[in-house]
């Protein structure tokens, strides 16, 4: 496991040691920004990477020269272990806490929600999320699912971009409307 592209590029990052956590490949993880990067720069771009374990897409977000990241997770050592093996501190925030709960924070341009696989996890956070005023005006939010899972798109995204790479499918959403 490597950041693909940007200042921190070809740098190898640590593997989880169990299944618990489920990084995303770097062929995904290329193709995932390739889409971003298609529509928009990350130049600037708060970031926050929801169930981020081992904060692969949120470190490749700032290689790529997003201004910063706030990485959530429930157990985020792995990703504390890779923020400072690329000495990227100063533009990290990482908060031991479920998406779920997430308060208090500025809103953000790029959300990249990669949970378990078939709970219905990255709906329940990005509805939060939603509610808490803490999605930017035509931010973009990636999901990475299992292929299998029916993730039905809520009324304030719009679809820009869906792929399917063997078992894993990747949406990718523009927020467009605003909490009431």
């Amino acid at each position: 496991m490597r950041i693909i592209a940007g200042q921190y590029g070809g740098r190898p990052l640590k593997a989880p040691k169990d299944m618990n956590v489920r990084p995303t490949s770097d062929k995904i993880r290329g193709a995932i920004f390739n889409m971003i990067e298609a529509r928009t720069s990350l130049k600037g771009v708060r970031v926050l990477d929801g169930f981020c374990g081992s904060g692969a897409l949120g470190l490749e977000a700032l290689s790529r020269g997003a201004e910063f990241c706030v990485f959530s997770d429930i157990a985020p050592a792995l990703c504390r272990e890779n923020i400072a093996h690329l000495d990227a501190g100063a533009q990290a925030q990482i908060l031991k806490t479920d998406i779920r709960k997430l308060t208090g924070q500025q809103a953000f341009e790029l959300i990249l929600l990669d949970p378990p696989y078939g709970q219905g996890l990255a709906e329940e956070a990005l509805a939060h999320l939603h509610e808490n005023g803490l999605i930017a005006p035509d931010a973009f939010i990636i999901i990475e699912e299992a292929k299998r899972s029916n993730i039905i798109a809520p009324d304030f995204v719009t679809l820009e971009n869906e792929k399917t790479y063997g078992d894993t499918q990747v949406l990718l959403w523009r927020y467009t409307k605003m909490p009431e």
